[in-house]
């Protein structure tokens, strides 16, 4: 038995004529089963969101003879395409739950794009976290996943426990059937509807007109429990309750039953006919009370809407694009992040995640020997140059990272000081003409425009990189 290919995305060329980007180098070599990083850094222009946008358009084509891409490549196509963003403003294409002839079964989609972009326009982590939510139920079947639901909720320091809480919508002309409501007068209601409808509404009313009357009798039986127990229940709800606990999950094959997953499907369709409002997803704080989704902070919704939708997507030799991850969440966050995404891969072997940041924590976090950096740099005119850095930077400090990946000294840097003390070292024992005085003056010399000129180094770092040239 041959060893097995793990899916590794080599090189990629943006095919942009506003920016001229080289081939890039995305990996180190390593074609090990295990999941593997790169990371793109840059200043803002330097086209690191087009760069993950043209990746999944390419990927998108499906072209096998696509010359952006190494021969590699070419062959070695991924399982599953995920894009992952929060901001705003993103630029990656929108997946096909988009369409109005979407598959109810998105899961099995080559592609999915987990952003916070809605499907009738606009932006919010609301409408992202309702996809996550279908994604979740969707993906029921695999207990696996239990264990890396569990993981993104200790991120948090919540509990693990989500709660979906829904109203009933009862239209004046339903009022008074609804208690003994059955599938044929339900489906004679929808018709009714649609005839009055326009645009969306109308195509998804009309979608399920031709659903079989097996079914409606099913929506109907659904919707009488509905009101049943919003009457039954204080404050007008009802609800599931999903507990992803480690006691609940090795206590019973399923954290929540067959039966309720079914119903939920069901309930999703009574959404979409308009027969109950959108569920309100409910959440825990450890050791603390109950509170509504909308309630969470940005970078508690990001993380929950974003990586929640992303487990049940997971396949092997899947490709993982992640624009900015670090929008909105607090730095000790996006100290472990990547250990996150690491953890929550766990299931899943030979998987290539690109991430896209300006944060330099992420860097600290990157796993030894299956990561790289890409650091893209402006030059002149609309190119870009590319450098690349490969060794281990798990663990590294804040200064550390600034200085030496992304070219930026702190106040009173350390880095860059031991540096300075060790060029002058040379200076001073007759060793100006070696190689290492001539590589720290290199390094030096790339940090020298970001450093303020009022700082002290700046002139020590000046003289000796002249000194430098003067005797080259």
């Amino acid at each position: 038995m041959g060893n097995r290919m793990s899916f590794r995305l080599k090189k990629f060329k943006l095919d942009d004529k506003n920016l001229q980007l080289p081939l890039v180098k995305l990996t180190n070599g390593n074609d090990s089963e295990d999941n593997y990083f790169t990371v793109v850094i840059g200043n803002n222009g330097t086209g690191k969101s087009r760069f993950l946008r043209g990746i999944v358009d390419s990927y998108r084509k499906r072209n096998v003879g696509h010359e952006n891409f190494s021969l590699q490549d070419k062959i070695n196509n991924p399982q599953k395409l995920i894009a992952i963003t929060t901001s705003l403003s993103d630029k990656f294409p929108s997946d096909s739950s988009f369409s109005r002839q979407a598959n109810p079964n998105i899961i099995r989609e080559q592609y999915c794009y987990l952003g916070p972009r809605g499907r009738v326009g606009g932006s919010s982590n609301r409408a992202l976290m309702d996809k996550a939510i279908s994604f979740l139920m969707s993906g029921f079947e695999e207990k696996s996943n239990f264990y890396q639901y569990n993981e993104i909720f200790n991120y948090l320091k919540y509990e693990p426990v989500l709660k979906l809480a829904y109203k009933v919508r009862v239209p004046v002309e339903l009022k008074d059937s609804i208690e003994s409501i059955d599938g044929e007068n339900l489906k004679s209601f929808i018709a009714m509807r649609s005839e009055n409808r326009s645009g969306i509404r109308q195509g998804t009313y009309s979608r399920f007109l031709s659903s079989p009357e097996y079914y409606w009798d099913e929506l109907a039986d659904a919707y009488r429990y509905a009101f049943e127990q919003q009457n039954f229940n204080r404050g007008g709800e009802f609800n599931f309750v999903i507990n992803f606990s480690e006691e609940n999950i090795s206590r019973s094959d399923h954290v929540i039953s067959h039966r309720e997953i079914s119903r939920y499907r069901v309930f999703d369709d009574l959404r979409k006919l308009d027969l109950i409002k959108s569920m309100q997803v409910k959440l825990y704080k450890k050791h603390g009370g109950e509170f509504n989704y909308t309630d969470a902070s940005s970078g508690e919704a990001s993380i929950l809407s974003t990586l929640i939708g992303l487990v049940p997507n997971l396949k092997n030799d899947s490709l993982i694009l992640i624009d900015e991850p670090e929008i909105s969440l607090h730095p000790s966050w996006q100290y472990r992040y990547i250990e996150l995404i690491d953890k929550l891969l766990q299931s899943v072997k030979g998987c290539h995640v690109i991430v896209a940041t300006h944060s330099h924590f992420l860097i600290s976090d990157l796993p030894n020997g299956r990561s790289n950096i890409v650091h893209f740099k402006s030059s002149k005119g609309n190119r870009i140059d590319v450098d690349y850095y490969d060794e281990n930077t798990n663990g590294m400090s804040a200064e550390d990272v600034l200085l030496n990946i992304f070219d930026m000294p702190s106040t009173r840097n350390y880095y860059l000081s031991a540096i300075v003390t060790e060029l002058l070292q040379l200076l001073a024992d007759g060793q100006k003409h070696s190689d290492r005085y001539h590589d720290l003056c290199l390094k030096v010399k790339k940090v020298l425009p970001n450093l303020k000129q009022v700082d002290p180094l700046y002139d020590v770092i000046s003289k000796l990189t002249k000194l430098r040239l003067r005797n080259d």
